[in-house]
């Protein structure tokens, strides 16, 4: 790049030092002035379309993928390992003592809800964790999976009014999504089947 732009520069100040010296009588040193000047300009061209190139590679790269303006998602490695391992007890009792020192910390407590819905079996215990999330006011896109957490624990429990008020609730929320149409969906089947 640099060795294109000073050539560049180099050859378009020799043909205007050439024209000068033809037509204005420019002398020896004035061809060498324009000459050193034409390198100079050329380094300066490189570097500022290096500069200019790399902060916009920068800019649409992080646009792109993300990078620097997102926040990482919450790991729980510890208590993920607990769980595979079967320590389900134990995980939550991690989630529970991570969830006091940061009750906003939503990741955590919305793991929290599915390890009572999966492993333990506990669809009320599920419940409760998830309406914590919500009572709690979150953005949008966490109430968007509260959402869709709680649809499964009422159906698990059979508590029919409860589910058919969250999948309403959530079809209607969400009524311009995939979900929130499917939602609508299995509303609608489950009122035609009261029939």
């Amino acid at each position: 790049m640099v060795f294109w732009a000073v050539g560049t520069c180099l050859t378009l100040g020799i043909l205007v030092a050439f024209y000068l010296s033809e037509a204005r009588g420019l002398g020896g040193w004035g061809l060498l002035g324009v000459g050193i000047l034409s390198v100079l300009i050329g380094i300066a061209l490189a570097i500022a379309t290096m500069g200019v190139s790399h902060l916009a590679g920068r800019g649409f790269s992080h646009t792109v993928l993300g990078g620097g303006n997102l926040a990482p998602r919450a790991s729980f490695s510890q208590q993920e390992a607990l769980i595979i391992r079967g320590r389900h007890a134990e995980a939550a009792a991690m989630f529970q003592a991570h969830l006091e020192q940061h009750p906003r910390d939503f990741e955590a407590q919305l793991a929290l809800g599915a390890l009572y819905a999966g492993p333990f079996k506990d669809p009320p215990a599920a419940e409760r964790a998830y309406l914590a999330i919500r009572s709690a006011k979150p953005e949008e896109a966490v109430s968007y999976r509260v959402g869709q957490a709680l649809i499964d624990p009422y159906q698990a429990t059979g508590e029919r009014g409860k589910h058919l008020a969250e999948l309403s609730r959530f079809a209607e929320r969400y009524r311009d999504t995939t979900a929130g149409r499917l939602a609508k969906r299995a509303l609608l089947e489950l009122k035609r089947d009261e029939q």
